[in-house]
């Protein structure tokens, strides 16, 4: 778990400290297992408020395990690890309303992607088309555009 006050400004900072937080550092040794932060009430808690529209949720199957970064007793970021086979996939990545804008979110992202790193080569991650801020952070921290989808929300 990151705590809000390891959250460092700058890109470069961040990149090179990513090693240093918590969760991150188990990324280090590819002889350990990740280790994630797992508390699906907060998680539950969160993501309505903050991203109604992820499918992403405590309870889902396909869920590997939760990454968060605390404030204190609140839970203000989170994000999932959906791997399958030989790709790791972020999920749900999402920061609280009121704390957007202060680097959790490239900590978080920055920090489970080092994480997933450790156990697979390819690491993945969907975000819709119009997050223009997501989308600016996820190819500052070297993610491409490789395959467009479509999606839709039945019932």
């Amino acid at each position: 778990m990151i705590t809000a006050d390891q959250v460092l400004a700058g890109r470069d900072t961040l990149l090179a400290a990513t090693g240093h937080h918590p969760y991150a550092r188990h990324a280090l040794w590819r002889d350990h297992d990740a280790h994630g932060w797992r508390r699906d009430g907060a998680v539950g808690w969160l993501l309505p408020e903050s991203f109604p529209t992820t499918t992403s949720r405590p309870g889902d199957p396909r869920i590997v395990d939760w990454y968060g970064i605390h404030d204190g007793d609140r839970l203000v970021a989170c994000g999932a690890d959906r791997s399958r086979g030989d790709v790791g996939f972020l999920a749900g990545l999402t920061v609280a309303t009121d704390r957007r804008g202060r680097g959790l979110g490239a900590a978080l992202t920055a920090g489970m992607t080092r994480a997933l790193f450790a156990r697979y080569d390819h690491v993945a991650l969907g975000v819709y088309t119009d997050n223009v801020g997501a989308i600016r952070l996820y190819r500052r921290l070297g993610y491409t555009d490789t395959e467009p989808r479509t999606s839709v929300h039945l019932g």
